[in-house]
């Protein structure tokens, strides 16, 4: 039997930073970032860290976070980062 460290919501804020990539544009200084309008690095996380992404997707839609940028600007505030993601099939 395995045993795997939790992740929190906090954590998955941190992969999500880096993946979109929040940057200001040298030409302007407006600020730029990465997102293609889908969960696809929040359920990267959840399949390479065996989460149940079903519940994760649910909880980020409930608080505006349909897509991994929306996570980071709807939903930071509103769940507590501390609080573990799911594992499994629950």
């Amino acid at each position: 039997m395995s045993s795997f460290k939790p992740i929190t919501y906090g954590d998955l804020f941190k992969y999500l930073e880096k993946y979109c990539n929040f940057h200001k544009r040298d030409s302007d200084g407006e600020t730029t970032w990465t997102c293609d309008g889908t969960l696809k690095a929040t359920k990267q996380l959840c399949d390479d860290h065996f989460l149940f992404f079903p519940s994760v997707e649910q909880d980020l839609q409930d608080r505006g976070g349909y897509c991994d940028c929306e996570v980071l600007f709807n939903v930071v505030g509103h769940i507590d980062k501390k609080r573990t993601v799911p594992r499994g099939h629950q």
